[in-house]
């Protein structure tokens, strides 16, 4: 019930709608109960003899200290004054809740337009949570800010009814009374309009006045402050490995390579006569094997990806266990992780 009080967006998306009528607190006073609330957790945690549990409970002890002991440890980096990466980020979530919330009845239509009055607040704690990041250095990288301002301009609306949010008033369910049904789209519409859409103003506007100007120069990770720790850290996290090092990756990286261009030349060998080297810049050099064009890679990441918000947050009938690890851990590791 913590957590799920602590992060109603997490709440909604594991089935639990007690909070549907309002968006976390993401104050820094809020982040740092957060984080003595999963401090408690481990202890009570590791207070329990493991051994003495079942083999599936084991298997549930294990993947809960791995879930709260990376909140903890990832905690210290303060990763909530980057609340967005590239792509997404708070603002796209929001963009998309009405899937979280599925409203059907009266109660819980009153409960979204709640929700959505909140967005203002819930923005506001974000901006100054990245105000904070922009004084200490933690940014997203100057060089990708281009394709994240199209990304945000494409969150923009001035029509309440042609954004996403707007689809439960489109179609009720057949549980809201036909009287009823009015009511809560004007109240919904002017959510909306009054609420949700400056917001997203005001954000973009942050984001292109005031943010892009202190953004960071560098792109890796471990450029950031306490960057090399961070870093290794994720590198732990994503991997789910306690002992992986950034360097041990890289050298598995570079042997993997190396043992698959060894397939490669053996199967060019046995195919062609040819030496694998010559083969294998004939077949380079054709066109067709590269969609991509000449555009080099470093090109595509400053270029940013695809300007539209990704939707990673699902109804309550397709609450799969992926999309609860895209909502409840989304603060749990930032989206900046492995570039370095």
């Amino acid at each position: 019930m913590f957590s799920w009080r602590g992060d109603p967006l997490a709440a909604s998306s594991d089935g639990i709608h007690a909070f549907d009528d309002r968006l976390p607190t993401v104050t820094p006073a809020a982040q740092e109960r957060r984080l003595k609330g999963n401090r408690q957790f481990l202890r009570r945690l590791r207070a329990i003899e493991r051994r003495r549990l079942s083999a599936g409970q084991q298997v549930s002890y294990d993947l809960f200290d791995f879930m709260v002991s990376q909140r903890v440890t990832l905690g210290r980096y303060k990763e909530w004054r980057l609340p967005m990466s590239s792509d997404s980020g708070f603002y796209s979530e929001v963009l998309y809740m009405d899937e979280l919330a599925d409203p059907r009845t009266v109660a819980e239509y009153e409960n979204f337009i709640a929700r959505l009055s909140d967005v203002p607040r819930y923005f506001d704690e974000n901006i100054a949570n990245m105000r904070d990041g922009a004084r200490e250095g933690f940014t997203l990288p100057a060089a990708i800010l281009g394709g994240v301002s199209e990304v945000i301009a494409s969150a923009q609306f001035d029509d309440a009814e042609k954004m996403p949010l707007w689809r439960p008033f489109a179609r009720f369910s057949h549980a809201v009374p036909e009287p009823q049904r009015a009511r809560l789209a004007t109240a919904g519409k002017a959510a909306l309009t009054g609420a949700v859409i400056p917001a997203y103003r005001a954000f973009r506007r942050f984001f292109e006045t005031e943010y892009k100007k202190s953004a960071r120069r560098t792109i890796g990770a471990s450029a950031l402050p306490q960057g090399r720790e961070y870093y290794a850290d994720l590198v732990r996290y994503f991997t789910t490995l306690p002992d992986a090092t950034p360097e041990g990756i890289h050298e598995t990286g570079k042997a993997e390579v190396a043992r698959i261009r060894g397939e490669m030349d053996a199967i060019l060998r046995k195919r062609s006569g040819d030496a694998p080297r010559q083969q294998s810049q004939r077949y380079h050099a054709g066109p067709r094997h590269h969609s991509l064009g000449n555009s080099r890679p470093i090109d595509r990441y400053r270029s940013g990806s695809s300007p539209q918000p990704s939707r990673t947050l699902t109804n309550r009938n397709r609450c799969t266990f992926f999309s609860r690890i895209s909502v409840s851990s989304r603060r749990a590791a930032s989206p900046i992780a492995l570039i370095d």
